[in-house]
């Protein structure tokens, strides 16, 4: 049968909008999640419960509350870009994980910056990658990294499937931890070009409201 998504009360993570009608769903394997306590990678173990009236969902701005963190999470896009906002309680542990399927890398750079690609497209007869330079908008210092349910603490690279990166932070009452990526099918030096082009800053309300003004043309 089909799965009813809108009547679903858990939420596992948030996907970044497929940029591209040719390769439907391609950004959908780019995915992140906010939680609070102990490092837990299982989908099943880190969903939350959110409730729909909590919920704000528009063609360019989507909200909810991760009911089981006490996590607000709101998010944007561009044309070539997202752009996510985490609204932490506080907790001494408070995680953000960056997770991909299928014969993906994940790589930290720096101290703010994650990268890499994921691969797609082979049930078509074909292969692509798609790329991805993600920013922080606070220091990456604890961190590690997963495939399957192997979590290494401390390391900062990734390959293969069901990978994924986590980072986490000791926050504040209604800490905002910002976390924004772009995209491109060339290379990660255009997902970074393309990501200074589109969001060079961090104003948030900036950017929902440009995608305001693009869907109302």
């Amino acid at each position: 049968g089909i799965r009813d998504i809108y009547l679903a009360d858990k939420i596992t993570s948030f996907s970044a909008i497929s940029l591209s009608n040719d390769f439907s769903g391609g950004l959908g394997m780019f995915s992140l999640m906010a939680t609070t306590g102990n490092i837990k990678i299982d989908e099943a173990a880190i969903a939350s419960r959110s409730d729909h009236d909590s919920e704000k969902a528009t063609p360019y701005y989507y909200s909810v509350v991760l009911e089981d963190y006490d996590i607000e999470v709101e998010y944007t896009a561009t044309e070539h870009s997202a752009y996510y906002q985490f609204i932490f309680p506080e907790n001494v542990n408070s995680n953000i994980f960056l997770s991909m399927s299928l014969n993906a890398e994940l790589k930290i750079v720096g101290d703010k910056v994650i990268e890499g690609y994921q691969t797609f497209g082979r049930n078509r007869g074909m292969e692509k990658k798609m790329y991805f330079h993600a920013e922080f908008s606070k220091p990456i210092k604890t961190y590690g990294s997963w495939t399957g349910n192997e979590v290494t603490p401390g390391a900062k690279e990734r390959t293969g499937n069901n990978i994924g990166i986590y980072t986490s932070y000791s926050t504040s009452k209604s800490e905002i931890v910002k976390v924004k990526a772009g995209f491109s099918y060339i290379s990660i030096d255009q997902a970074r070009e393309n990501l200074e082009k589109e969001i060079a800053d961090w104003n948030f309300e900036r950017v929902k409201n440009s995608g305001r003004e693009v869907w109302n043309k």
